[in-house]
């Protein structure tokens, strides 16, 4: 490269820096690469060790042209795979293969966008993307014209199957995430229910068909058949929800109804005067009403807890009036 670039400077009475520059410019539009020690590098790395290196040794390598029955081939794959096809024909090895470096850029992008929902708690896919990203660093190895195109040439089939993925999850997170949304719900608030449910036969094996749906890699066509099932589970697990919340309803009651028994006592015991008394059975009887009108275990239980907070500071108070 040393003496191109002196050689250059001399012939067009250019600095060597601007040639530098136009040389890096030719690299990024992949009309010739940098090799050090037989390895092409990438402009960024010719870059690095030029700035770095105070013996570089770099070379500048023309690409090597690809037979035609391969760019041939490689063109017709590409017409299938993508809606830009007009635009093909008039391309050299070079501009088709800087087409193939955008189109690449852009499966990377749309990976990198649906990251976030994989890591999402119940969601499928992150093994799938990180398929798709193994496929594209194998492919993209080495980005002259020549390699990209006979990476294309050599892996027409896992491309194939990188842009079905691409297509299931695009569709998936975007156009039906929020119902596979309700399914992870359903299937975490039946992990309360599962012992009752699976005591119920029918609904036992709708339950663990379900759950194999939502616990496989690759969901993305059976999600109307999870939604199905669920739908037949669901009652059983709304009975069985009914149930426990009745039973933690009559629970919470009970305990707050020996608490209004203690503090009355309590009262009576400090001859505590009308007002405390009235005041301090009226936040436990509050409790009691609100356990009453609470449609969750998780809101009984706060309103219970509420009903001891209540009691203890009544308790306490009814100590502080007597002394």
């Amino acid at each position: 490269m040393d003496d191109f670039v002196r050689m250059a400077a001399d012939t067009f009475s250019w600095s060597e820096l601007k040639i530098l520059q136009h040389l890096f410019w030719l690299a990024y539009d992949l009309k010739l690469h940098f090799r050090r020690d037989g390895e092409n590098l990438s402009p960024r790395a010719a870059k690095k060790i030029l700035i770095q290196s105070p013996e570089p040794s770099l070379q500048i390598v023309l690409n090597k042209p690809v037979a035609e029955t391969v760019f041939c081939g490689v063109k017709n794959f590409f017409k299938q795979i993508t809606a830009d096809t007009d635009s093909l024909e008039s391309l050299d090895q070079t501009e088709f293969a800087r087409r193939l470096a955008r189109e690449i850029r852009d499966w990377k992008r749309a990976l990198e966008s649906y990251r976030p929902f994989a890591q999402q708690p119940g969601f499928p896919g992150e093994r799938d993307i990180d398929a798709c990203q193994a496929v594209i660093e194998k492919i993209s190895l080495k980005s002259d014209s020549f390699s990209l195109i006979h990476a294309f040439y050599e892996n027409t089939g896992p491309i194939a199957e990188l842009l079905r993925t691409i297509k299931n999850l695009s569709d998936f997170y975007f156009n039906r995430g929020e119902k596979w949304q309700l399914l992870v719900r359903f299937a975490q608030e039946s992990q309360n229910t599962v012992t009752e449910i699976l005591e119920d036969p029918a609904a036992a094996e709708a339950y663990q068909r379900f759950n194999r749906i939502l616990s496989s890699q690759r969901p993305y066509e059976r999600l109307n058949d999870a939604w199905q099932l669920m739908e037949t589970v669901k009652p059983c697990h709304e009975k069985i929800v009914a149930r426990q919340t009745q039973r933690c309803r009559n629970a919470a009651l009970s305990d707050i109804n020996s608490l209004i028994e203690k503090i009355k006592k309590h009262l009576k015991t400090h001859a505590a005067p009308e007002d405390l008394c009235n005041q301090s059975l009226y936040a436990l009887r509050t409790e009691i009403k609100c356990i009453n009108a609470a449609t969750t275990i998780h809101m009984i239980n706060h309103y219970a807890h509420a009903a001891e907070e209540a009691f203890e500071a009544a308790w306490e108070e009814v100590l502080d009036h007597g002394q």
